[in-house]
C-alpha cells in the first residue's frame, strides 16, 4: 500500500484502466458476472483504480465501442493477454472530469488518467493538464474527504501519432509546470518500457509523486512475426506475454526512483504477482508500493477479486480500526485553490 499522509493512500492492488473512464466498469464486460463480482469487491475494499487515459479534447481512435467492425483492434492472445491499438478513443475531458467526479461522490477512489497530447507543443499540452485538474477540482463531488488528490500523466501510451521514446524532455517539462501550480495535488507519472530508466529520475526531479510503470510493450518487441495491427501501429501486448520483458524493466527502473511505486504489466495469475512481491519486499522493504492490475481484470476477473480479497479487504479492516476520525478538514481537496 501506498500512503502519502493525511488519508491520501493507494491499495495494494491498483486496478488499472480496466474499470473505464468513470472507474465504474466498461460494458459489455459489466454484464458478465465474475467482472461484476470483481467491480463489487473492489468497491467493498476501497480498491484504487486509476481511470482510462483520456485527453483534454475529444479523440477517435481506432476502436470505437458501439462500431463492431472496429473491435478487431483489440485481441486476445494466448497466456491470457491481449494485443490492442486503441488509440485513446474518449469523449473529453468536460465529460470524463464529471463522470470521475460522480464516482469519487459514491466514496470510490479513482485517479483520473490523463494522456498529455505533445504534439500540440510541450505549453499547450502542460495548459491542457492544469485545466482538467481545475474541471475535476472545482466539482463538488470531488472536494469530499478522500476525494480528487492525485493524478496520473500518462507519458506511456503507444498507439498514438506521438512518438513515446522522444516524450521525456517533454514530460518533464509538464511535471515542472504542473507541480508548479498545484503543489498539494500528487502527481503519478506513467512511463513505458520504451523509456530510458534514468527517465524516472528525471521525474522524480521535476516533481513526481509516484512513478506507474509500465504501460503495454509493443508488439514487435516481443515477436518476430509481423504485428496483426501491423497497418496501425502494430499494437501494444499485455497480460502474459508480456510479463517478463516488463518485470525485468521495472525489476531495474524502481532502483531509479526514490518515492513510492505502482508496478505491473503482464501480472494475471499468483506466480507473476508473487515475483513482484518477493522483488519488492526485498529492494523496498518499507512497503510503499502498490501492483496494478489491467489485462487480468479483463481476462481472470473471479482471480482479481481473489486478490481483492486477500490483499485489500484485509487491509481496510486493519486501517479502519487503527485510525480516528479528523482529518477531513486538513484533506488536500479542501485546502487546494482550483482555477476558475
Amino acid at each position: 500500500m501506498i500512503d502519502l499522509g493525511v488519508g491520501r493512500k493507494i491499495s495494494t492492488i491498483v486496478i488499472s484502466t480496466a474499470l473505464g473512464h468513470d472507474g465504474r466498469g466498461i460494458f459489455p464486460y459489466t454484464t458478465q458476472r465474475d467482472y461484476g463480482d470483481m467491480v463489487r469487491a473492489a468497491n467493498l475494499s476501497d480498491t484504487t483504480r486509476i481511470s482510462k487515459s483520456f485527453t483534454r479534447d475529444k479523440r477517435r481512435g481506432n476502436f470505437r465501442p458501439f462500431r463492431p467492425w472496429t473491435w478487431k483492434y483489440i485481441q486476445n492472445l494466448g497466456e491470457d493477454g491481449m494485443l490492442n491499438a486503441y488509440d485513446l478513443t474518449n469523449r473529453g475531458a468536460e465529460v470524463h472530469c464529471r463522470q470521475i467526479a460522480e464516482t469519487m461522490s459514491l466514496g470510490i477512489p479513482v485517479i483520473p488518467s490523463f494522456f498529455p497530447e505533445f504534439g500540440k507543443g510541450v505549453g499547450p499540452a502542460t495548459k491542457d493538464v492544469l485545466e482538467t485538474i481545475a474541471m475535476i477540482g472545482r466539482n463538488e463531488y470531488s472536494r469530499r474527504e478522500g476525494g480528487f488528490w492525485a493524478i496520473e500523466l500518462n507519458f506511456s501510451y503507444p498507439n498514438t501519432p506521438e512518438c513515446v521514446a522522444d516524450n521525456v524532455e517533454a514530460a518533464v517539462q509538464c511535471v515542472k509546470g504542473v507541480k508548479r501550480h498545484y503543489p498539494d495535488i500528487a502527481i503519478i507519472a506513467k512511463i513505458s518500457v520504451v523509456h530510458p530508466l534514468e527517465f524516472a529520475n528525471r521525474l522524480r526531479e521535476a516533481g513526481a509523486d509516484i512513478l506507474h510503470s509500465a504501460n503495454t510493450v509493443p508488439y514487435d518487441l516481443l515477436f518476430s512475426d509481423k504485428s496483426p495491427l501491423a497497418k496501425v501501429g502494430g499494437g501494444g501486448v499485455s497480460g502474459g506475454p508480456a510479463f517478463e520483458f516488463a518485470f525485468e524493466y521495472n525489476s531495474r527502473v524502481v532502483d531509479f526512483f526514490d518515492g513510492p511505486v505502482i508496478l505491473g504489466c503482464g501480472i494475471v495469475d499468483d506466480d507473476k504477482l508473487n515475483a513482484y512481491f518477493e522483488m519488492l519486499q526485498q529492494k523496498r522493504p518499507d512497503k510503499n508500493w502498490s501492483l496494478s492490475v489491467c489485462t487480468a481484470a479483463l481476462r481472470r476477473p473471479e482471480w482479481v477479486e481473489r486478490k481483492i480479497h486477500e490483499h485489500n479487504l484485509k487491509l481496510k479492516r486493519v486501517c479502519s480500526t487503527a485510525e480516528g476520525a479528523g482529518d477531513e478538514a486538513n484533506f488536500p481537496s479542501k485546502r487546494i485553490r482550483f482555477a476558475e
